[in-house]
């Protein structure tokens, strides 16, 4: 072999190396490209996922806010009808007292009445004079008007006190509640005695109904509904069924189902 032949055979090998050269830099170029896609679709998920996290995360804050803002306006209402039982019962009691006191006035007035004309029966068989007899019916007159004044505003007073205790829990009178009715206790205020379920006017719930609260299965207190909402109640531990605590989330269903 002469060296010519040498220089081709050499010159070919560096050709066929830079061509192997070359087809291998071409084929990491596209796997590089290929891994570059892969890349670039792999953040667009990441990126994809984040925003729907944050909105998720958004609306549950939102969601927390307004649960919230809900659960201290329930606590205003329960301190606001603390306050109109209190009230209530202040009021009764007031009116009640007073109703005793024209009870006693209107004996008074009777006994008053009946011996006025007792006198004037007696003034007459004893040949009283005309004015004296004009003086006594006078009396009698004024004594029977206030009568009648008394009799009326004891009427209203009675009113006002049977109306006050229609407000007040009355045991014995029986409120039958829908048989399906499960409520479930959204506040629990052990200080007053009073809770707060997610069952209002449009489950059926209705104003004295009764209700056991239980807890897996467990009664722990028997309620009374004290005032009903659209979609929410506020009701009462009844005296001597305060079996244990009550807690948010424990259940309560009809005490007397109606039929």
């Amino acid at each position: 072999m002469n060296s010519s032949q040498h220089s081709k055979i050499i010159r070919a090998s560096l050709i066929i190396a830079i061509l192997a050269s070359f087809a291998v830099g071409v084929l990491n170029g596209i796997k590089v490209r290929e891994k570059i896609r892969h890349l670039q679709s792999g953040l667009r998920e990441q990126t994809v996922a984040r925003l729907q996290a944050e909105a998720e995360v958004t609306r549950a804050r939102r969601d927390l806010q307004a649960t919230v803002a809900s659960l201290n306006q329930t606590k205003i209402t329960l301190q606001a009808v603390a306050a109109e039982k209190e009230s209530a019962l202040a009021s009764a009691a007031s009116q009640a007292k007073r109703a005793d006191q024209l009870e006693k006035d209107l004996s008074t007035v009777r006994r008053e009445g009946d011996e006025a004309r007792a006198e004037l029966a007696r003034y007459r068989s004893g040949g009283m004079q005309p004015e004296q007899i004009v003086r006594a019916a006078e009396l009698i007159r004024k004594l029977q008007s206030e009568l009648g004044v008394a009799q009326t505003e004891n009427k209203a007073l009675q009113i006002q006190v049977k109306d006050l205790a229609e407000q007040i829990p009355v045991a014995g009178r029986v409120v039958k509640l829908p048989p399906g009715l499960d409520g479930k206790v959204l506040v629990s205020d052990q200080k007053w005695q009073f809770v707060v379920l997610d069952a209002g006017e449009n489950q059926g719930v209705l104003k004295r109904g009764e209700l056991l609260v239980n807890r897996g299965g467990k009664l722990v207190a028997k309620v009374m509904v004290t005032r009903v909402e659209q979609d929410r109640c506020v009701a009462t531990v009844m005296p001597g069924w305060g079996l244990g605590a009550i807690a948010e989330g424990d259940r309560a269903i009809p005490a007397h189902p109606g039929s």
